[in-house]
């Protein structure tokens, strides 16, 4: 605790007391708590995993080697997946350029880690953006990266790394003032008043939920489907759903949001009854589409097109780390 280490474990970083004791504890890999690959996969009878660390349980196979013909790889988007991957890529001496539209790497996972309960997250986060630094990796920040671009920068293979948007569904009302988006409300674009309906009840939804219960909101939480944080491992998902009930946040499972009008939102359950909940500001918690607008001019001008992480389909760290670190091997 007092390196301001949290959550680490031998499968995160089996390294973690060589770089203790040589004082380069910023370059550990923290455990992200998750038990995607570990607990939660060994208690379904599968091999040892880790969300942050591909080479677990298959280290002889995943053994980074360097290559005897380097390429040039341009790697867009430096989000967890294209961090991962362009971190392999460089220690297997290809030449790496990662080019991001925003100012700070980090994609999405910038904003999940902003609840105070994520310190494992910015942690991990801050591990990968240390390698960046440490690397031979060209980085070019703020710079929207297009098709004619890349084809200018004439590489021998795209990493596409490019991930995900909030789904902003086409209901009445849902483009008044006082509705945002769960990032809107993370990245602080969007200030709630003090009563707030959160749009689904998923991970995102419910820790979003849990972050503005910190602040002394009163939250509520509408989900269609009849359970909360369906997504999350049941270990995981038990943590969060008391955290939920400490914070006092009101749920309303099998409901789904129909209109937004001022002061109120209307829901909807499966036999067509409704139900009107006055609030102060709404936040749209609704799932993710893969931003894959360069997808198909990218594969017209390149042989060699990787799609990985949410850009591939919107799922969780462990499967944007694994999908790095295997197509890092690949190329």
């Amino acid at each position: 605790p007092s390196l301001g280490i949290r959550g680490t474990v031998d499968n995160a970083d089996p390294a973690l007391p060589g770089k203790i004791q040589t004082g380069r504890v910023e370059e550990i890999r923290t455990c992200l708590r998750c038990n995607e690959g570990c607990v939660n996969g060994v208690s379904r009878g599968k091999s040892q995993r880790c969300a942050v660390n591909a080479e677990v349980g298959r280290e002889r196979e995943m053994r980074i080697h360097p290559v005897s013909a380097a390429k040039k790889v341009c790697v867009i988007g430096g989000g967890p997946a294209g961090m991962e991957a362009a971190r392999v890529l460089a220690l297997r001496k290809h030449r790496v350029t990662l080019v991001e539209q925003e100012t700070e790497l980090g994609g999405l996972g910038r904003y999940a880690s902003i609840p105070e309960f994520k310190g494992e997250l910015r942690s991990f986060l801050a591990y990968l953006r240390k390698q960046m630094e440490r690397l031979p990796i060209e980085i070019i920040r703020g710079k929207r990266a297009s098709a004619d671009w890349v084809r200018e920068l004439r590489p021998d293979a795209v990493v596409l790394a490019t991930g995900s948007t909030m789904n902003r569904p086409s209901l009445p009302g849902i483009s008044q003032p006082f509705v945002g988006t769960a990032l809107d409300v993370l990245s602080g674009k969007f200030r709630v008043g003090e009563k707030v309906f959160v749009a689904g009840g998923a991970a995102m939804g419910c820790e979003v939920a849990v972050h503005l219960a910190a602040q002394k909101k009163k939250v509520i939480v509408g989900e269609m489907l009849e359970d909360l944080a369906p997504d999350l491992e049941p270990r995981s998902r038990t943590v969060l759903l008391q955290m939920l009930q400490e914070g006092n946040v009101e749920a309303y499972r099998s409901w789904r949001l129909q209109k937004v009008e001022e002061g109120k939102v209307l829901l909807v359950n499966r036999q067509w009854e409704t139900q009107e909940i006055a609030v102060d500001s709404v936040v749209l918690a609704m799932g993710l589409s893969a931003n894959r607008e360069l997808l198909n001019p990218l594969k017209e001008s390149f042989g060699e097109v990787y799609p990985i992480g949410d850009c591939l389909s919107p799922r969780k760290f462990y499967q944007a780390i694994h999908e790095g670190a295997f197509v890092g091997r690949t190329i």
